[in-house]
This record gives structure tokens, sequence and C-alpha cells, in this order.
């Protein structure tokens, strides 16, 4: 059996991660229109972005495995 507390610290856990994950992503985009602004090569840029999508999609799916969790045994 889960542990109801626990579930919930792991919950706030993720909610951070996705908020983190959302930062760095609008840093990146950032970035990536500065570097296309001053007409330089934004490949690297480009896919440091993918691969923080990536993982906030990672991120966004194990908050809802956790959701799923906890609405099984939440009052």
């Amino acid at each position: 059996m889960m542990d109801l507390t626990q579930e919930r610290a792991h919950l706030a856990l993720a909610d951070r991660h996705v908020d983190e994950e959302e930062r760095r992503i609008a840093a990146q985009t950032l970035i990536v229109a500065r570097t296309s602004a001053c007409g330089q090569d934004t490949s690297l840029a480009v896919g440091m972005l993918r691969m923080l999508e990536d993982r906030l999609m990672q991120a966004r799916g194990h908050r809802e495995a956790i959701l799923r969790r906890l609405a099984r045994v939440a009052p």
C-alpha cells in the first residue's frame, strides 16, 4: 500500500520539475530567437530546446502517473 503523504510529496516534486523545465524552455526559446536575430547558426540552440521539450514531456508524464495513483487511493 502506498503512503499517501509520500505520494503527495512526490507530486509536489513532480510539479516543481515541470515548472523548472517550463522556465528552461522559455529561456532557451529566447536564446534561439536572439541567436537567429544575429544571423548565427541556431542548430545547437534548437537541439537543446528540443531536448528540453522532451524532458518536459517526461516530467508531465511522471506527474500524470502520480496523479493517477493518488486518484485510486484518495478519499
